[in-house]
């Protein structure tokens, strides 16, 4: 279920510039990400900064689209002491930040302005996803 912005929060600290889907933004380092097994198509949370080690692809998607898309998550850079704001997520919700335009949707629809999403979490949310694929998390 999607929830209105309410507040923003501001932290300073540890902070990691990400690349997905050719688009790079800021994101504490502390922080989750939802990532999807290529072969298998099982979700996961995994710390950010994990991915400096290994190479996980993220789950991207839409809520209008009802499909997902996956994508190579890329760290570019770590800053030690940066500030960083992002919305006030509850705890055990994901938040869905764009990381760049869905190119094959249908633009018959006029939806053109449409982004793919990534899923972010500050919590590990991995035990709660234990046996759910992309598309169960689509539906």
């Amino acid at each position: 279920m999607l929830r209105p912005i309410n507040l923003l929060e501001e932290t300073q600290g540890a902070t990691v510039k990400v690349r997905i889907n050719d688009f790079d933004f800021n994101v504490p380092a502390s922080w989750n990400l939802m990532i999807v097994d290529e072969e298998t198509k099982m979700v996961d949370t995994i710390p950010i900064t994990q991915c400096a080690s290994s190479s996980y692809s993220a789950m991207l998607m839409h809520p209008e689209t009802h499909d997902y898309f996956i994508s190579p998550i890329i760290l570019l850079d770590l800053m030690v002491k940066e500030t960083c704001t992002y919305v006030m997520i509850p705890r055990m919700h994901l938040m869905l930040h764009p990381v760049g335009p869905i190119s094959s949707y249908n633009m018959s629809k006029k939806k053109a302005d449409l982004s793919y999403c990534c899923l972010l979490s500050p919590q590990d949310l991995g035990k709660h996803l234990i046996g759910m694929t992309a598309m169960e998390i689509i539906l």
